[in-house]
């Protein structure tokens, strides 16, 4: 496929990044119960659920103020201040929650103003491609760590998943490069 029409369809995949109410609210829940800490106050937990509700449903994101929700719920308000989900080496913390949406904010961002490239969507694509190489190699191992948090590597999971996984490596490339820069 010529990388002018890869870039349509993922244009269109994109569409509108944003979700129902009900489905925003879905997505907050999710969010929260896979974060969520003993210690977590119900305060934060609440104040968590409306920053990522608001999030999903309008597309936009204070993310100073997810920063300090999501470390409030998932540190247990500071209380925990090392946790990590996932394995040792593929750490899941609540900086990593943050960074990851950032990533997507930005190249849905990328995507919507046409400033995708050929050039720039094939490198993300093979950095992708090299990314679910060693996911494939070290699945069973991250498994073990934490069941819940890792999907098998099946075809259908590769399938359905390639486009949001694009969207963040293109994130990632797109903050590694204003870093260095």
């Amino acid at each position: 496929m010529p990388a002018r029409q890869a870039l349509k369809a993922f244009a269109t995949w994109l569409g509108d990044p944003r979700a129902s109410r009900t489905a925003a609210r879905q997505v907050a829940r999710e969010i929260l119960q896979r974060l969520d800490n003993s210690h977590a106050t119900n305060t934060a937990r609440r104040t968590l659920q409306r920053v990522v509700e608001s999030a999903a449903y309008t597309g936009c994101v204070d993310l100073d103020e997810l920063r300090t929700v999501v470390r409030e719920v998932f540190e247990g308000a500071g209380r925990d201040p090392d946790r990590f989900l996932g394995y040792a080496d593929a750490r899941v913390t609540a900086a990593a929650v943050v960074d990851i949406t950032q990533a997507n904010l930005v190249a849905i961002d990328l995507v919507r103003c046409g400033g995708l490239t050929d050039a720039f969507l094939h490198q993300a694509r093979q950095q992708l491609l090299a990314g679910e190489e060693a996911y494939v190699a070290q699945y069973a191992q991250l498994a073990g760590a934490a069941p819940d948090l890792y999907e098998p590597p099946t075809p259908q999971e590769a399938l359905s998943g390639c486009c949001s996984c694009l969207l963040t490596t293109i994130g990632f490339m797109l903050m590694s490069e204003d870093r260095s820069s």
